[in-house]
């Protein structure tokens, strides 16, 4: 049986990880307690590469029949967010084999009497409702639990239990769910690309699904150890992962050899082998750094790579025409994984000029693409995000603070003119633009609400983020009494 899996971008040959890949597949394929692996690595030595590698070949695999692919891509997402994704997948992907849905519909009905609010949130009351009409009314069933509930006579209480209930039931009906697939027989892999990016909560239920994992299913997780909380994620994974026999394995940076076959591919000759070795060793053989050296897009290195990266970026950067690096500055201003629709852009570049064409930004965007500054979102029409967190730190860092500032303000009178922003990472990223360009006032006005709506929502991290907003925004004011009072709430 072939896996079908969500849409991706077309598959990048890989140099010199043929090795790698035919080593890890057969783990993720063996049906046994060894079929969880963690894959580890510094920033760009191809972590995502290769995890959209081994998704093409366990899709194409006989024996696996669900492939599960996502991107941890912000600590603002709740629990809630994150287990709604995997499920959305095996939705759509309509992996539940027809000759096997007596005994998993039978399966689900056991598992709504045992959770039944779960059933009632996110995704997977859509899969109850697909498979097994007869549980439409968990919702009511929801209501009339939460209804009994002594604890909900105050509202701060209310949200705290459904917060709660939600997210326990919500897990424990996820590894429910798969548990029933692989007992119907169904094989299924979950690939989950940066790790280090999990909030606590979602890092919690990760490490809730590795210890619940059927053992004829396969767990791929890829982290980023150079950073402290990817450091921090792979100490709170290890035991389980280690205790289920998984193993861990390091991405190593390229060899000669794949930067040798990398170049001659791409510009039809090679260097002498003396240069290969010298630019392999100043970029620590991490294919991000190499590839723009192969397409002849920067100069030989001549540092290491931690003392080279700001000359790096800015012999990169003075290539821009003033456009892009106008609109690379204020795409920098947000959290790294941002997603950028096309309209976000276009008016941004409009501004001052409303003349501009749609032509004109597609232009702008398509110099940052050829430049590998930003990359197209793969499954999207017209989303785009920067191709590593390391170009939006060095542009960030780079920029005064009246440059910052100003930036910010330009952004902000785009996003105040379109519609207001409904995804928690979206309204997150608004209150941070806010806070960018110095609006106390409207600070006041939505920060704390934001933030109390985060908290009540499950979305703990975003919450966190609101609230050091506010404060921050009062830094900045007069110190009035009232000023005190908001101090107040936001401390709280």
């Amino acid at each position: 049986m072939n896996a079908i899996g969500p849409k991706s971008s077309p598959p990048v040959h890989l140099y010199g990880r043929k090795k790698f890949v035919a080593e890890v597949v057969p783990l993720l394929q063996s049906g046994n307690e060894a079929a969880i692996v963690a894959l580890t690595g510094k920033s760009g030595v191809g972590k995502t590469a290769l995890l959209n590698q081994l998704a093409e070949n366990c899709r194409s695999a006989d024996g696996i029949g669900l492939v599960v692919q996502h991107h941890v891509e912000s600590q603002a997402y709740s629990v809630q967010h994150f287990l709604g994704m995997l499920t959305v997948q095996i939705i759509e992907q309509g992996a539940i084999p027809k000759r096997n849905f007596p005994g998993f519909r039978d399966s689900l009905n056991r598992l709504s009497r045992d959770h039944a609010i779960a059933l009632a949130t996110a995704g997977l009351i859509d899969v109850t409702t697909n498979l097994a009409p007869t549980l439409k009314r968990t919702t009511e069933s929801l209501l009339s639990v939460l209804m009994q509930t002594d604890a909900l006579s105050a509202p701060k209480a209310a949200a705290e239990t459904i917060v709660r209930k939600s997210n326990d039931d919500l897990l424990a009906a996820y590894i429910r769910l798969i548990n029933s697939m692989a007992q119907s027989g169904f094989r299924g892999v979950l690939l989950l690309d940066q790790v280090e990016h999990a909030s606590q909560g979602v890092l919690d239920a990760l490490i809730a699904i590795l210890r619940g994992l059927p053992i004829t299913w396969g767990l791929c997780l890829a982290i980023n150890d150079e950073l402290p909380e990817g450091l921090s994620a792979l100490t709170a994974i290890l035991p389980p992962l280690k205790y289920r026999g998984g193993s861990v394995r390091e991405i190593p940076g390229l060899d000669i050899g794949a930067l040798e076959a990398w170049t001659q591919d791409v510009r039809g000759r090679l260097p002498t082998t003396a240069e290969l070795a010298r630019v392999l060793e100043n970029c620590g053989g991490r294919p991000l750094f190499l590839k723009d050296w192969v397409h002849g897009l920067t100069t030989v290195p001549e540092r290491s790579l931690h003392t080279k990266l700001g000359a790096y970026y800015d012999q990169r950067l003075r290539t821009l025409s003033g456009e892009s690096r106008r609109l690379l500055r204020a795409l920098s201003l947000l959290p790294a994984n941002t997603r950028f629709p096309f309209d976000l852009c276009h008016a941004f570049l409009s501004q001052g000029t409303p003349g501009r064409t749609t032509d004109f930004a597609m232009d702008i965007l398509s110099e940052l693409q050829d430049k590998h500054l930003i990359e197209h979102v793969a499954g999207t029409n017209e989303s785009y995000r920067l191709v590593h967190e390391l170009t939006r730190n060095h542009v960030y860092d780079a920029m005064p603070h009246s440059v910052v500032r100003s930036t910010a303000i330009s952004l902000f009178e785009v996003l105040r003119n379109a519609a207001p922003p409904t995804d928690v990472r979206d309204q997150l990223n608004y209150l941070i633009v806010v806070d960018l360009a110095e609006r106390n006032e409207l600070m006041r006005d939505i920060g704390l609400q934001l933030a109390r709506d985060f908290l009540a929502s499950g979305s703990y991290e975003a919450a966190r983020s609101a609230y050091q907003l506010c404060l921050r925004s009062e830094d900045r004011s007069s110190g009035s009494s009232e000023d005190i009072g908001f101090r107040a709430s936001a401390r709280m």
